[in-house]
């Protein structure tokens, strides 16, 4: 395993630590103990598959959807508006069917998932961009006290940068060591590193409180 991986992993068990410690100010973040729980059994169950030589492609088949619904269940949390909110709900099996039609025909159960991404990339960055201009004000916390704000932050500088990146992932996948450092790795560290700030600032409301 490369250093960047165990870098990578790191970051992970991190924000998964912090995600249970942290007292929870907000309504929503209990889901990531899931969400990040899973995503780092999804990262070792890939990893150990990886060592012996099997193809892991279809760990990501799967996680994909479970990742998007945990993700829409936080986002609901903070949408009280009765559209939005099934617009959100609608799109969970609405996804999950488009991942298992995609699985079929478009990125087969054996290739990389990138098409999945991609449009999981583009509802999350809505879901997070509505969410960040609806942030309620708070006259004892500013918006970068908020949980809520680093979320939707890491939401959109991750799948902004990493989009690109995977969506062309099985045509370059011969030069991905080069570049997947740089268009991956770094942002997943983001990502992560973001979500580790949001427990913290929950921690932090909730002493206060």
């Amino acid at each position: 395993m490369d250093t960047s991986r165990i870098i990578y992993l790191f970051f992970l068990a991190a924000s998964l630590l912090l995600s249970i410690y942290c007292k929870k100010s907000e309504k929503g973040l209990y889901i990531f103990k899931f969400l990040i729980g899973i995503a780092l059994f999804t990262e070792l169950l890939s990893s150990v598959l990886k060592y012996y030589g099997l193809n892991t492609y279809p760990v990501y088949h799967v996680y994909i959807p479970v990742e998007y619904a945990l993700w829409v269940i936080y986002f609901r949390s903070f949408n009280p508006k009765a559209v939005i909110n099934k617009l959100m709900l609608y799109s969970i099996p609405g996804f999950i069917v488009f991942c298992i039609i995609s699985s079929f025909f478009i990125n087969t159960i054996n290739q990389f998932p990138s098409v999945h991404i991609n449009i999981e990339a583009l509802l999350l960055i809505a879901w997070a961009t509505y969410t960040i201009f609806n942030i309620e004000v708070n006259e004892n916390f500013g918006i970068t006290e908020r949980p809520v704000f680093w979320i939707c932050v890491a939401v959109l500088i991750f799948y902004s940068l990493v989009s690109p990146f995977l969506g062309v992932y099985n045509i370059i996948h011969k030069l991905k060591d080069e570049i997947q450092f740089y268009l991956l790795n770094i942002p997943n560290y983001i990502l992560y590193t973001s979500l580790s700030i949001a427990f913290l600032c929950s921690h932090r409301i909730k002493k206060l409180l």
